[in-house]
């Protein structure tokens, strides 16, 4: 079908359209900040992207979350060979916490994948 990516690029548009446009950029990354700490303060769940950003923003001291959040952005609004499937699945598994399953094992990883993990 020709007209399977068009649908996709219309999808992607804002998010394009925000991480090329510098203003509009540095104002969605304050107001995900602002967002962000609005939820942790009233101890309101995060959706599971939002997790994600948080996880990786707590690693980075206060005054610089707003330029590597911004940093972020600009760096997803380029388009990016197809990733092949090895890549993108290692991606979810560096995502998953370790679970009580099995010796240390990692839940949801198939049996020839398994690879134990270090006690600590």
């Amino acid at each position: 079908m020709a007209f399977a990516g068009i649908g996709r690029r219309i999808r992607s548009f804002p998010a394009r359209l925000v991480g090329r446009t510098p203003w509009l950029r540095r104002w969605y990354a304050r107001r995900l900040l602002r967002t962000i700490d609005k939820s942790r303060t009233k101890s309101r769940p995060l959706p599971e992207s939002l997790q994600r950003i948080d996880r990786t923003l707590r690693r980075v001291p206060k005054p610089k979350r707003a330029e590597v959040l911004e940093q972020m952005l600009e760096a997803g609004s380029t388009p990016e060979p197809e990733l092949n499937r090895a890549l993108r699945r290692a991606a979810g598994r560096q995502d998953r916490q370790s679970g009580k399953s099995r010796a240390g094992t990692r839940p949801g990883v198939g049996p020839s994948q398994r690879v134990e993990q270090r006690r600590r």
